[in-house]
């Protein structure tokens, strides 16, 4: 049985998609699409708790830029104590952009202000998705992934604060529904999770040094997005990833990830825990290392899509 707690509402916060979450130095930080189906972009800080969600307000502010899509946090800050936010443009091009978030290091806090941005290789890349930093490789650069204007799942590194590198095509994410969740292991591997265009979830594991994985798994579970930020449950816990399902309410479902199973080709998802919420939208998952605690991020099916947050216990 899974338990949900510590549960917030945050009533002047709506989306049409998903939120994006981060969390610099134990104070959390929340981006997402617009407020009453505009399309401007919202950065915010959680006060009004130490450390919870329950009680917790938003300080925001908005953002100048615009997306169709959900917005994306890195969970790293830059070596100049920046955050950063990415999106996808409403420009014809659709460019990706960057934009590094001014934070307050007496305590750490979003000041509002974009103190540098860039646009990632031009306008090489036409995102139709929404991106999303991922976790693949084990170094300490950044990596974005976003689906192209030729719906191919392409990986762009950061090579530097707002410099990026060219982007390279996936040879094995193909027909996906939207950008590809990654993470490293600790067997020296990148686990790769992605929603194919049938809604099915979608596993592969990667060694690093070989470009192919050994397998590429379809599980039994569906969702009309793409799944959440592949984190860790607890310490020495297994990778998780949640999930929108199909059932017509939006319940989110949250479950660990089984490598062995994606090594032997068979379906990496087994028990699955189905919370007392609903989503219209894709989730946001994230472990906070300093309460130890897994906590879930989505947009609410109150037909505003009010943005909520809980703690949830596998």
């Amino acid at each position: 049985m899974s338990s949900v707690s510590n549960k917030v509402t945050w009533w002047d916060a709506t989306s049409t998609a998903g939120p994006a979450v981060a969390e610099l130095a134990g104070n959390l930080i929340i981006a997402w699409r617009g407020n009453q189906n505009s399309r401007n972009l919202t950065v915010a800080n959680v006060t009004g708790s130490s450390g919870g969600l329950a009680g917790t307000a938003l300080r925001s502010t908005v953002l100048s830029d615009s997306s169709d899509h959900a917005p994306a946090l890195s969970r790293t800050l830059t070596t100049g104590y920046t955050a950063q936010l990415a999106w996808a443009g409403i420009n014809g091009a659709h460019s990706l952009n960057v934009a590094d978030l001014g934070v307050d290091t007496s305590d750490w806090q979003l000041t509002g202000h974009i103190v540098g941005r860039a646009l990632v290789a031009g306008d090489s890349v036409s995102a139709t998705s929404g991106p999303v930093w991922t976790g693949a490789g084990h170094s300490d650069v950044n990596q974005l992934g976003v689906l192209d204007q030729n719906s191919r799942s392409v990986l762009i590194e950061e090579t530097g604060d707002l410099v990026f590198g060219a982007p390279s095509t996936s040879e094995f994410i193909f027909d996906a529904r939207g950008p590809a969740q990654a993470r490293g292991t600790d067997d020296g591997e990148t686990l790769w999770a992605w929603t194919a265009s049938d809604g099915a979830l979608t596993f592969a594991l990667v060694r690093q040094g070989f470009l192919l994985p050994a397998a590429v798994v379809r599980s039994a579970q569906s969702s009309g997005f793409g799944p959440s930020s592949i984190e860790q449950a607890y310490p020495g816990g297994p990778l998780c990833i949640a999930w929108t399902g199909i059932d017509g309410a939006g319940e989110l479902n949250v479950a660990p990830v089984n490598p062995d199973a994606i090594r032997n080709g068979t379906d990496p998802i087994g028990a699955v825990y189905t919370l007392p919420e609903t989503s219209i939208a894709a989730p946001t998952l994230l472990y906070r290392p300093l309460l130890d605690a897994l906590a879930i991020f989505w947009a609410g099916t109150d037909g505003a899509g009010t943005l909520n947050g809980c703690n949830v216990q596998l």
